[in-house]
């Protein structure tokens, strides 16, 4: 889950988005590479009229091209490859619609991406209907944020305005926390009165769809036995980003090949499921692969997971990378989260942290990964876990220890530690965080909970916020 970076390969994918307030249509133009563009959301851009498609011709990630009446979008480079037939390419209007602009803030909530078990208590809430947008009301007050010339979501000052943001999507927020299997002498000091649910990690698989034996197990039973007194729900990661070293990515696509193996590596979790009262499963295959056949398989086994979970009454979550980079571009493979996979899991954990080795986390980037999931792909805000780090880079420190060094490092995000610069999320931050997770996200998620202080801690900065 930690301590790992999105694929080099991944290839960034530029957005072309509209904003229509009232009867004033606000159009963004497309994200132009390397150039600036000072518009601001009240000007006018003229409407823009690609080239017609060339099967001849090498598109790269972020072309556009009309094609039998309808533009289309590059998502990577291809040639020769027809739009509307191949999954190289996004369709972003046709001649019926393309004299209205496409809203930026879309309703959320009335995508296709419904809560798989609506009957558990604890499963994701749906948020209120967002309204239409009206002249008055500011599109960036809706998510607290607005697109800079160069693609990211960049924070924007709030309107005076009223907007759906201010009324919470839902009276309940999630807590959610990591613990590893590593940290078996932590499980006293856990502050459960704080959380919602704890993600124990890892199960590992094997490449013939087994499960190796689960670490910790004694770690586990204590940790399920104090979380269910207190009402705290528990769930299982399966995978990570590597075991002993290796990346688990290949095993994870080995292991899932066939479907004698899917339906081998289900029954293996739910066997840990009813053996250990796990609540549920969270998914952490790092990562499948857009266009790939590891999506493909990973969609098969997700589909079939929550439908045998959800008879058993448990829970199905999934980790999934930020989403973009540190400027707001989108990462190619997010598309392996196909709409069928997030309308079969309860909610999904935003690693909206390790976007590089310094500033790794910041406030923008959280902003940028929530915005991507929420609008670009259309996730109802309740099914949004907002992924926060407890540990600083470069090197993995936690908070704790930063802490004990210099107690003052709880006012900043970045510290000298030994000689270097370390970069982590404090008091402050994790505040504007948790305060963007209430207005729009279903909660928060934190990679781990045992980095937390004692002292100073984050997590009841958190709990305070959303409660």
């Amino acid at each position: 889950m930690s301590f790992k970076q999105p694929w080099k390969r991944i290839i960034p994918i530029i957005l072309l988005i509209a904003i229509f307030i009232g009867t004033d249509a606000v159009a963004l133009t497309a994200l132009q590479s390397g150039e600036e563009n000072s518009m601001s959301q009240s000007q006018e851009v003229s409407s823009v009229h690609p080239d017609e498609w060339d099967r001849n011709l090498v598109y790269l990630a972020g072309d556009e091209v009309t094609y039998q009446g309808k533009t289309f979008q590059a998502l990577r480079e291809n040639q020769g490859e027809e739009p509307g037939s191949s999954g190289a390419w996004s369709l972003l209007s046709s001649e019926e619609n393309s004299s209205t602009s496409i809203s930026l803030f879309s309703s959320v909530e009335s995508a296709s991406y419904p809560s798989s078990q609506s009957n558990l208590p604890d499963t994701s809430t749906s948020s209120t209907s967002s309204p239409t947008l009206s002249s008055s009301m500011s599109a960036s007050s809706i998510i607290d944020s607005s697109i800079s010339s160069s693609g990211a979501v960049t924070q924007a000052k709030p309107t005076p305005s009223s907007s759906p943001s201010s009324t919470p999507i839902s009276a309940s927020k999630k807590i959610v926390a990591y613990y590893p299997s590593w940290k078996s002498n932590s499980v006293s000091e856990l502050q459960v009165s704080y959380l919602t649910h704890v993600i124990y990690a890892f199960a590992i698989p094997t490449e013939n769809g087994e499960l190796l034996p689960l670490a910790g197990s004694s770690t586990v039973r204590a940790l399920i036995d104090k979380c269910h007194r207190s009402g705290v729900k528990v769930l299982l990661a399966v995978g990570g980003w590597s075991h002993e070293g290796i990346p688990l990515e290949s095993t994870f696509v080995k292991a899932t090949e066939t479907e004698e193996k899917r339906t081998r590596l289900t029954e293996a979790l739910l066997t840990l499921c009813r053996e250990y009262g796990f609540d549920g499963i969270d998914m952490d295959w790092e990562y499948p692969r857009a266009g790939q056949p590891s999506q493909e398989q990973y969609e098969s086994l997700m589909v079939s997971l929550s439908k045998r979970l959800h008879e058993e009454g448990k829970l199905l979550t999934t980790a999934v990378i930020g989403g973009t980079d540190e400027q707001g571009h989108p990462y190619y493979d997010t598309y392996a989260q196909t709409s069928k996979v997030l309308a079969a899991v309860d909610w999904i954990n935003i690693m909206a942290y390790d976007a590089n080795e310094t500033e790794h986390s910041s406030f923008t980037f959280a902003q940028n990964c929530l915005y991507f999931w929420r609008n670009t792909r259309g996730v109802p805000a309740g099914k949004l876990m907002l992924g926060v780090p407890f540990y600083g880079r470069p090197g993995g420190i936690s908070y704790r220890t930063l802490i004990e060094k210099d107690s003052s490092a709880r006012l900043s995000d970045s510290i000298l530690f030994n000689g270097s610069k370390v970069w982590y999320n404090g008091e402050s931050t994790i505040q504007k965080k948790a305060e963007l997770a209430q207005k729009n996200a279903g909660g928060i998620m934190i990679w781990e909970i045992t980095q937390d202080s004692p002292t100073n801690s984050l997590l009841q900065i958190i709990w305070k916020t959303l409660r």
